[in-house]
């Protein structure tokens, strides 16, 4: 993570340097609105219970379309763990997303 230099060549024209333009970030935040989110998960494949840890006081239920089994799956705040049918994410996986209460940042790991 840090500072890198960039160069740009825009349409054969003259190099543009972008010196510490850029900055790789070990964290991704999304910004959670209240109400309905479309997001993804950018992180490895990893259990709902770690990627939402930073949102664990918060009231929220997430669907996710699984297309080999042809259903929704569905973690829910509310719900008894039982219950919840999403258990794991994977990388760049859709997720539909809502959030009661107020807007909350939700840090997940940078993308590779």
């Amino acid at each position: 993570a840090g500072p890198v230099d960039i160069t740009l060549l825009l349409n054969g024209s003259r190099p543009s340097v972008g010196v510490d333009a850029f900055e790789y970030r070990d964290v991704r935040v999304v910004k959670l609105r209240r109400g309905w989110n479309s997001v993804t998960w950018s992180g490895s494949a990893t259990s709902v219970s770690s990627a939402f840890a930073s949102l664990e006081d918060r009231d929220f239920r997430v669907y996710t379309w699984d297309a080999e089994r042809q259903r929704w799956r569905l973690y829910a705040t509310a719900l008894p763990a039982r219950l919840n049918t999403l258990r794991t994410l994977t990388h760049d996986q859709p997720l539909w997303m809502y959030l009661d209460g107020d807007d909350i940042d939700w840090p997940q790991p940078a993308p590779d």
